[in-house]
């Protein structure tokens, strides 16, 4: 395998996202499973359920292939990888990449079951070409899941965030990984409505890459870890009794 150089530095951030969203505040919490209050466990999924922009359907699938593997010294991406996203990640100007998973608790009938399903795995970048060092990750909140922000970050690629809520300070360092238990009542009415939300959220820093390979998908297939990452030890932050209501944590 033939190692390649960014032309620039990128930090690696890997999410795992577990959702569970209800409707109704006086919902009777005995009427969900013991699943939708938390559950930390290996993923129950065994297929993937996701809206498909282009037709403006739900679609399933059993598996999908994997694009990006991430290895402590290297980054290892399908030979297939869509070209013109793959181009927007060796770009100077990108800073980040994220590679974001998950699954939630959901059924289609009210007389069905309620059942896991994956969620669509996404790559998203991060890019800035100002001066201002400051600004330069100040984006990401808008792209990462549930607006995962970064206050500041080190040559080391320990991160800072104030993540769920601005009165927080929170260290993550290079290759540690920070669990997020979450609650969220609903809010709102017609367009800016929110249904209720208990969240799980595993975000892990991988720090900077310089390197990376691409290879066949068969090939990555064989490099996938049978352990998933949110599995493995994580520092836990719970805020399941936290007082506010309208917001995350």
């Amino acid at each position: 395998m033939e190692n390649h150089k960014f032309s620039s530095p990128k930090l690696v951030l890997e999410f795992f996202v577990r959702e569970f969203y209800f409707v109704g505040k006086g919902t009777l919490r005995t009427q969900f499973p013991k699943d939708a209050f938390f559950y930390q466990g290996r993923s129950k999924a065994l297929e993937y359920r996701y809206l498909e922009r282009a037709h403006k359907k739900y679609v399933k699938r059993t598996q999908c292939e994997p694009e990006l593997i991430i290895k402590p010294d290297s980054l290892l991406f399908s030979s297939e990888f869509n070209a013109e996203l793959f181009a927007k990640i060796t770009k100077p100007q990108t800073n980040t990449i994220m590679k974001i998973s998950g699954d939630y608790l959901y059924k289609e009938k009210d007389e069905e079951q309620y059942r896991w399903y994956f969620q669509q795995d996404e790559i998203k970048t991060n890019s800035y070409s100002g001066e201002n060092s400051q600004l330069k990750y100040e984006n990401i909140r808008s792209l990462a899941p549930h607006h995962f922000n970064i206050e500041a970050i080190n040559d080391e690629g320990a991160l800072i965030t104030n993540f769920p809520r601005k009165s927080l300070s929170l260290t993550l360092n290079k290759g540690e990984t920070a669990c997020f238990i979450c609650r969220r009542e609903e809010y709102g009415a017609d367009y800016s409505y929110q249904p209720a939300l208990n969240l799980v959220m595993w975000i892990k820093n991988h720090g900077f890459y310089s390197d990376y390979q691409q290879l066949k998908p068969t090939k990555l297939m064989q490099e996938q870890a049978i352990e998933p990452f949110y599995m493995k030890p994580a520092r836990e932050f719970d805020f399941r009794n936290s007082k506010l209501r309208f917001e995350l944590g």
